[in-house]
């Protein structure tokens, strides 16, 4: 159980870092994953898929499980 808060709390930051990232794209159009690889796009692009299923664990757990 204890792993559980592990991934959750990572989720968390995962899906707040792909928020502020949207947020810093679309006040100022400067994307702080792809600037911080500039030189590794696959990595940046890597992260991103990371921050999609973070986000996709964090509905799962807060929709279907809550609801057992």
């Amino acid at each position: 159980m204890q792993l559980k808060k592990v991934y959750k709390r990572f989720a968390y930051f995962l899906v707040l870092f792909g928020g502020l990232n949207l947020g810093f794209k679309g006040l100022f159009k400067a994307d702080l994953i792809s600037s911080l690889f500039v030189s590794f796009p696959l990595i940046a692009r890597a992260i991103y898929v990371v921050i999609g299923i973070a986000t996709l664990f964090l509905m799962y757990e807060s929709f279907i499980v809550k609801k057992k």
